[in-house]
């Protein structure tokens, strides 16, 4: 019999089918366990070595060696592992076929991958086999094999992010695993009791965020440590702020003991990126923390669905001209509800398509808005008619594809339009709302760019997919991933529904602007687009740019992006769209009508929802497209064009070097990890996901996830947190107690707070004050005045000697505890970065100045390239960021170059000479500095860490 073309095999099944993805193995070399020369059977990480210089890599390497050469051995097959870059265990083993001993044990898939976590789980993957468990059955994919999810719990409780994939072909009589693909956290013990009630998990949350909670809490794992007991909380909310509208939604994880906020999350996936980092701060707040409205969350429909007559409406949609689409005659009107979906289910209401008008509104309580209804079934609104229409075309596209709405299950399409009244020029996708949300024409001095169009409609409810399966993290490499396959699967269905070929995502939205504007750029072709698909980007153009602190994106101004997620994910919108197109040519066809481009969409599909977790990077998910292609049984000339771009693209594993790295690692995570400071031994910084941070702290002594700015005094943490009380400012002395110094107001958190061996200092705008305290918690304070309107912007302290710059350019000095105040100096440009010790004061200003003063009046101007990525200072020598050049590579190049390259500087007050270190890739900042240890935040490997450095003496 004739085999199937490999969309009509993969689409014969009725739900999405899951394919295996294996490691191929690499023949040549030599076993890194044996002395003799053989096939590469284990594929070790880099970046797992260097960031735990504390572990023994050699011997974890040579016991996971051991364990892949026994089973090479038993099986007499071509077992290949790969090393995971955050347990150091395996994340990938492949290549072989394994069944039990005992034919009993083997009885089916389940049973068969359930010995097999018996025998070699914890050996290959750090976790005991009582902490997997196996699914008693799985999906069945276009090779025969049966693909089985396997979670991590901890008596039964789910372990946060933990999870493998494992594939089991052979037939009823003999099943044999054959791929194993994840991360399990190893070293995970702790008691799953919890002491606090959903209930108050929630009113917590709740209080916290000013929001409120959709759905039931949930209990479980953080994979941190031993592990950590949370309730995870999904948390709606949504307001305008100083810098224009901006959303708070998120998953909050609460201490299921103490019911301390232990991690944030984000749920909304934007368009493009926020206007500021902050999503929970306000200007025209005196608070910090902006006082969300609380939602109202509307019920949809009655309990029993709406009732009404189907009927066709029509309208004028932008960029789409005249349409129809699907309504409802009910008795008060036509509304935009399309009971038509097959999903439709009339008993619940759910499974339809429904479009919302937040009528301009820019609060969270507008949503989902009022069901949109007119007299008769001609539509009015552009942006209504649109929405209801292209909602059905990505509905149906999905369902082409196997897929029951976005989130296989037959969820409703909800979308609002008019949200905000011209400020929010944004889209987002919002999985606690479960919705689509629309703003209003983005009015630029070019003409308008239009939202509700049928690539950002398919870019945003592909997040709904990405959200209800990879749930890739939205930071970093996970999260340019998470935008790229939206960008992806977004040109795929407008270029479906328009029956032509493109390489830009958003030209629909943007072909009212007359020229480039926010959100629509120009493409080598001259047309105008939000992305262009074809940019050439490989993984050596990987925009290695620092998420800054939080309390400095606000203070200067500067857009970040988590970690980058809408500019490094040109990266991979290359890699897809370039092999999309060489396999069309082909098939010598349009890519909308090339079989090989539809095969290719549908492993990038089986891909995206299937074979991919929430951590996983570019290299992860290019070997998963190649090892889905091989399994699916693609046409070999499509295999070859994965694999050749992936490789052309450096997306293999071992391609991608970063160049020399100076100092060691002190930390790198997955995710960002930003503002350290540093204290004798002590080392501190926060781990921002979208908003504030918790501390990671190397005595442990504070862990709020609303932490804004961190500062060591001594041995004790001073930080400005969002308590239950409010925003204050909390001392965290090393024995675990806590005692609030202060109200935390707007003006403490411009200036930052600063520290150092000998004390912490703030200061407070309101009353013109500065406050210095002791390790032991004594505080001092002095009166600042002649300030004349100036604003305080940067604070700095060392060695007893307290600094402040102002948005004048003045700066001025105290010694904490005394009367002595005095002006030391001025800048051209607002301070925005400083720091002091003893008797001298190094500081950046706006205008990119560096300069040194000390408490004599003695000034060295040390560059006119300074950069405001902080600065640090000790008894003998200053350290200072300097933009050496705009950033390389093609991410950049697209941004216009104004991505600047940064490295430390170092300046020796002893002898006034400069000295450049070793030139590094990316951006480098955030200095900090006790006795002659360094540690700052360096963006070298493509995320935010922690690195240091010891500084030699006598320069």
């Amino acid at each position: 019999m004739s085999r199937l073309p490999l969309s009509r095999r993969l689409l014969s099944i009725p739900v999405a089918v899951a394919l295996a993805a294996a490691l191929t193995a690499c023949d040549g070399g030599r076993s890194l366990g044996g002395d003799q020369p053989g096939p590469r059977s284990l594929v070790p990480s880099a970046a797992y070595a260097a960031a735990n210089p504390d572990v023994d890599v050699a011997a974890r390497l040579a016991g996971l060696q051991r364990v892949i050469d026994d089973l090479r051995s038993s099986t007499g097959s071509g077992w290949v592992g790969r090393q995971d870059d955050v347990t150091g265990y395996l994340g990938e083993l492949s290549g072989g076929r394994w069944a039990p001993d005992s034919t009993d044990a083997g009885g089916s898939p389940s049973e068969t991958a359930t010995a097999f976590v018996a025998e070699y789980g914890e050996d290959l993957f750090g976790v005991p086999a009582e902490q997997v468990t196996v699914a008693a059955s799985g999906e069945v994919d276009a090779a025969g094999s049966t693909v089985l999810d396997a979670a991590q719990e901890v008596q039964g409780v789910p372990v946060l992010d933990g999870g493998l994939v494992l594939t089991v072909g052979g037939d009823d009589q003999q099943p044999r695993l054959n791929t194993v693909r994840g991360r399990v956290y190893p070293g995970i013990d702790v008691l799953t009791d919890p002491r606090i009630t959903p209930a108050l998990a929630q009113r917590l949350a709740e209080k916290l965020t000013h929001g409120t909670v959709v759905g039931d809490a949930r209990l479980v794992v953080l994979p941190t440590g031993a592990g950590r007991l949370v309730w995870e909380v999904n948390v709606v909310a949504a307001g305008k702020s100083g810098a224009g509208v901006q959303l708070s939604d998120g998953l909050y994880y609460l201490d299921a003991v103490s019911g301390d906020l232990v991690e944030v999350r984000p749920t909304s996936a934007e368009l493009a990126s926020p206007s500021v980092y902050s999503k929970l701060l306000s200007k025209a707040s005196p608070k910090v923390a902006r006082n969300l409205s609380r939602m109202a969350v509307e019920q949809l429909s009655p309990a029993d669905g709406p009732k009404g007559q189907p009927v066709d409406v029509t309208g004028t949609a932008p960029y789409l001209g005249q349409v129809t689409a699907k309504g409802l005659r009910t008795n008060q009107g036509v509304a935009l509800i399309d009971t038509t979906t097959p999903s439709y289910q009339s008993s619940t209401g759910k499974g339809g398509i429904y479009t919302f008008t937040a009528d301009g509104s820019s609060s969270n309580s507008a949503l989902p808005g009022r069901q949109y209804v007119e007299n008769g079934t001609t539509i009015r609104d552009p942006d209504a008619i649109s929405a209801q229409t292209i909602s059905r075309v990505v509905y149906d596209y999905y369902a082409s594809i196997g897929r029951n709405s976005w989130d296989g299950k037959g969820a409703s399409m909800l979308s609002t339009v008019n949200f905000s009244d011209g400020e929010f020029c944004n889209a987002f996708f919002s999985s606690a709302l479960q919705q689509m949300v629309y703003g209003n024409p983005c009015e630029g001095p070019n003409g308008a760019m239009q939202l509700v169009t049928l690539d950002v409609t398919g870019h945003e409810v592909t997040h709904g997919v990405t959200d209800s399966t990879a749930g890739l993290n939205y930071t970093g490499q996970s999260g340019a991933l998470n935008e790229a396959f939206s960008d992806y699967f977004g040109n795929v269905i407008g270029d479906h529904y328009y029956q032509r070929d493109s390489s830009t995502l958003g030209e629909d939205g943007c072909s009212t602007a007359k020229s480039p504007q926010s959100l629509c750029s120009q493409n080598p072709t001259g047309a105008l687009a939000t992305r262009y698909m074809l940019n050439g980007n490989t993984m050596d153009d990987y925009l290695n740019v620092l998420d800054p602190p939080f309390r400095w994106s606000l203070a200067v101004g500067r857009i970040t992006d988590n970690g980058g997620v809408h500019l490094n994910s040109a990266i991979w919108n290359n890699a897809l769209w370039t092999i999309r197109s060489r396999v069309a040519q082909i098939d010598n066809q349009p890519a909308y009508k090339s079989p090989l481009a539809h095969d290719f969409d549908l492993i990038v599909y089986y891909t995206l929802t299937h074979q991919l977790g929430p951590n996983s990077t570019m290299v992860d998910a290019a070997n998963a497209v190649e090892d889905t292609a091989v399994k699916a049984g693609a046409d070999a000339a499509l295999i070859r064009v994965a694999k050749e771009v992936f490789d052309q693209d450096e997306l293999c594993a071992g391609c991608y070097d970063p160049g020399p790295v100076p100092g060691d690692i002190v930390s790198n995570a997955a995710q960002s990890e930003v503002s350290p400071v540093v204290s004798g031994k002590n080392t501190a910084w926060l781990n921002p996901v979208g908003g504030p941070g918790t501390p990671s702290v190397s005595s442990g002594i504070a862990d709020n996830p609303m932490t804004y700015d961190i500062a060591w005094a001594g041995d004790s943490l001073v930080s400005a947190e969002l308590t239950n009380q409010g925003e204050a400012i909390v001392l965290h002395d090393k024995g675990g107690r806590t005692t609030k110094l202060a109200d935390l107001s707007f003006s403490t958190f411009l200036a930052g707070l600063a520290g150092s061996e000998d004390g912490a200092a703030w200061w407070v705008g309101e009353t013109d004050t500065l406050s210095y305290v002791s390790p032991g918690g004594k505080v001092s304070r002095i009166k600042v005045n002649g300030l004349g309107g100036d604003t305080v912007t940067s604070m700095a302290t060392g060695g007893g000697l307290v600094a402040f710059g102002t948005d004048s350019g003045r700066i001025g000095v105290w010694r904490a505890g005394t009367n002595q105040l005095q002006q030391i100096g001025t800048m051209s440009g607002a301070v925005l970065s400083l720091a002091a010790y003893g008797d001298h004061v190094v500081a950046v200003d706006g205008n990119q100045s560096a300069d040194a003063f000390d408490t004599s009046g003695n000034k060295a101007h040390l560059s006119d390239f300074g950069f405001p990525f902080g600065a640090a200072t000790n008894a003998d020598y200053a350290v200072f960021p300097v933009a050496v050049d705009s950033l390389p590579g093609g991410v950049n190049q697209a941004l216009g170059g104004q991505m600047v390259d940064t490295d430390l500087y170092l300046y020796s007050f002893k002898t006034g000479k400069i000295y450049s270190p070793l030139e590094e890739r990316g951006q480098q900042g955030f200095p900090s500095i006790s006795g002659n240890r360094l540690v700052w935040q360096d963006g070298v490997f493509g995320g935010d860490d922690i690195m240091q450095v010891t500084l030699p003496p006598g320069l």
